[in-house]
């Protein structure tokens, strides 16, 4: 079983773009659906080897170089890392517009 946590700074950030009406209630089932299945199977369940997956999880460079990210929605992503000899997965940002700043 896999453990998935949030930082401080993502759980403000969430709470603050629900407040805001930028992450809606559809939004935040997907997103546990997503917690559910990284919980049950690994992150690597979110990649299907020859296929595009519903999450299009992929590697992030730059700035965000060792995270990796997820569609939640058409704009919204999920960007985590995996940490600790991998049975942790730590979500460092929700956003619901393609932001990676």
């Amino acid at each position: 079983m896999w453990e998935v946590l949030f930082t401080d700074k993502c759980e403000k950030e969430i709470k603050k773009h629900i407040k805001e009406a930028q992450i809606s209630e559809d939004d935040m089932r997907v997103i546990g659906i997503w917690i559910k299945q990284v919980k049950k199977n690994g992150p690597e369940s979110l990649r299907i080897s020859g296929q595009k997956s519903i999450w299009n999880d992929h590697d992030l460079d730059r700035k965000w170089s060792g995270h990796r990210a997820c569609n939640y929605s058409y704009q919204g992503r999920i960007i985590y890392k995996v940490e600790g000899n991998k049975i942790k997965v730590i979500v460092v940002k929700i956003t619901p517009n393609h932001d990676y700043s």
